[in-house]
Formats: structure tokens, C-alpha cells, sequence
């Protein structure tokens, strides 16, 4: 017991903040993550939480009514026009269920009015 409090006798303040640096990096990069995780997030991910008062979905998003709006927002909040999630490397492969073409369909010129896409076709 003797022989353990002499070695930090021995240790300075530097030596003990440099063991220490690693320890509280790593609680550090854990506790941002959480942060993140747990931060608020808005229901619509082309409006922000604060500008989402009334709790609205992006298919019912009012304050970018049409598509050349829609797609402003995404590209302003760095979006993938795919999937509208943060832009990423890898191709999601998401295409539009309205034209087939490469772009979601809350973004689509020939979007559909809500009525007509909950109507399924009948046999």
C-alpha cells in the first residue's frame, strides 16, 4: 500500500492529465452522441423543430406548399432529393412513385393531390 502512494508521490500533475486526456475524449465523443440521439427532431425534415409548431408531416408541410419550394429546402439543408435524408457517398436507389425518376416524391413536378395517391386502383 506503502509502495502505491509513493509512485503518485512521484507523479506530477502533467503525467496524471496526460493518463487522463484519452479517458475524457472518449466520454466526450459519448456524451456528444447522446446529445445528438436525444436532441428534438421535427416531424417534417424540411422545417425545423421551432418552425414546426403545429407537429406537421412533410406530405402536409404548408410552408414549402410546392415542388420548386420543396426541393430549395432539401438542397438548403443538404438532403439527399432521394430519400431527403442527410446527404451520404452511396446511392440509395430511391426513385419517385409518381415519374420513376430520381428524386422523392414529396419533390415531383407531377406530384399527385393527396386525394388521388391514398386511392387504390381497383381490379
Amino acid at each position: 500500500m506503502q509502495a502505491a502512494i509513493d509512485e503518485l508521490d512521484r507523479c506530477d500533475v502533467a503525467t496524471i492529465l496526460h493518463n487522463l486526456m484519452p479517458m475524457t475524449k472518449a466520454m466526450d465523443a459519448k456524451l456528444d452522441q447522446l446529445l445528438e440521439r436525444t436532441a428534438p427532431k421535427s416531424s417534417c425534415v424540411l422545417c425545423t423543430v421551432e418552425n414546426n409548431k403545429d407537429y406537421h408531416f412533410t406530405a402536409r408541410c404548408s410552408k414549402v406548399p410546392d415542388s420548386v419550394s420543396r426541393t430549395a429546402q432539401a438542397s438548403k439543408l443538404h438532403l439527399c432529393v432521394k430519400c431527403l435524408k442527410p446527404e451520404h457517398d452511396l446511392d440509395c436507389g430511391m426513385k419517385c412513385g409518381n415519374c420513376g425518376l430520381d428524386h422523392n416524391s414529396y419533390l415531383c413536378f407531377r406530384r399527385r393531390p393527396h386525394a388521388q395517391q391514398l386511392k387504390r386502383p381497383r381490379n
